[in-house]
């Protein structure tokens, strides 16, 4: 197949010299490879396309790094939540940043720690990736194999598998208190754990009603057992930091989800309804042999093409133990 040029919403069409490149990201590049007939026909002949080449894996393999979060109000400290209450503060502060003064508005980053499972967790750690081995099975795909072997392998004690963020202010999934209420005006800090290696993997397609309208995006979060159970350890492990000298000295209680969660199908419940995307979204167009699921080759190069390629996030195959910006610019 030769990709001849790009044809707009308006029909106008700009010519290709020599190829043509997609760089739409993890959500958009596959759906302009369906909208051109490039991927599952199945689903393109739905969306009422004439399918050009059968390539079943465009779109599939979407993972996404999970956080799940717990807030900690403070008992006499200041925190960015000051913003969201005081507003004189906030606009002395907002004036001064405009002047080019020291502000609040000059933050550019929290602390962070990346952790292997035994790191994290101690002893506790076999037990959670015990339950990843018995997730990643004798039939599972080369990616959870890969995963797999990032955590038991003779490298596992160079992987990271857990990001700890701390975050100057409440961003838990709850709210910020009320206007009025009793805790109106209080100040917290959140601890944010993210699970960087993620077995569960979910898909994104053209809406077959609507091809050029939003994409359909099923992410299957906690679709594999581990993801939830990594979470869980997570959100205990942030407790656990929380109630240690010197950060517990500075804590006037645990704001969400709070000291009443204690037993296993509390917490189970607190991760299944409080867990978010922390929006690093790959590996819908992944580069990987076509045998076992590729969409692009080596040099990004769209199977079955002579010239088109994809160059973005979702070519890469495999979470990375890191945010993922740099390794897309």
């Amino acid at each position: 197949v030769v990709a001849t040029g790009v044809t707009l919403k308006n029909n106008v069409t700009i010519n290709a010299c020599k190829e043509v490149i997609l760089s739409a990201g993890s959500f958009q590049s596959p759906g302009l490879l369906e909208l051109s007939g490039i991927g599952n026909s199945s689903i393109i002949t739905a969306a009422g396309i004439e399918p050009v080449l059968e390539l079943p894996t465009v779109g599939e393999n979407l993972q996404d790094h999970i956080r799940i979060q717990n807030s900690f109000k403070l008992k006499d400290l200041a925190s960015f939540d000051e913003l969201k209450y005081n507003a004189t503060f906030k606009a002395e502060q907002l004036a001064l940043y405009n002047a080019n003064e020291v502000s609040i508005y000059d933050y550019a980053a929290s602390g962070f720690a990346y952790l292997t499972w035994p790191q994290a967790l101690g002893n506790e750690s076999a037990k959670l990736i015990n339950v990843a081995k018995t997730a990643t099975n004798g039939n599972a795909s080369i990616i959870d194999r890969t995963k797999l072997d990032f955590m038991t392998g003779n490298k596992s004690h160079t992987i990271p598998q857990l990001e700890i963020i701390f975050s100057d202010g409440y961003t838990g999934v709850g709210g910020y208190p009320i206007v009025n209420s009793s805790e109106y005006g209080s100040n917290y800090f959140t601890l944010l754990s993210v699970i960087m290696h993620t077995l569960s993997r979910g898909n994104v397609h053209i809406n077959a009603s609507n091809p050029l309208g939003k994409p359909i995006i099923d992410p299957r979060y906690f679709s594999n057992e581990y993801d939830l159970q990594a979470a869980i350890a997570a959100t205990k492990l942030n407790r656990k930091i929380a109630q240690t000298a010197p950060m517990k000295d500075i804590i006037a209680e645990e704001y969400e989800p709070s000291a009443d969660i204690q037993t296993d199908e509390q917490w189970r419940d607190f991760a299944l309804n409080h867990t978010l995307t922390i929006y690093h979204p790959l590996g819908t167009c992944a580069m990987l042999p076509e045998k076992d699921g590729g969409v692009v080759s080596p040099e990004l190069k769209v199977y079955g093409t002579q010239n088109l390629r994809v160059v973005d996030a979702s070519v890469i195959p495999v979470q990375l133990s890191a945010h993922i910006q740099t390794a897309i610019y």
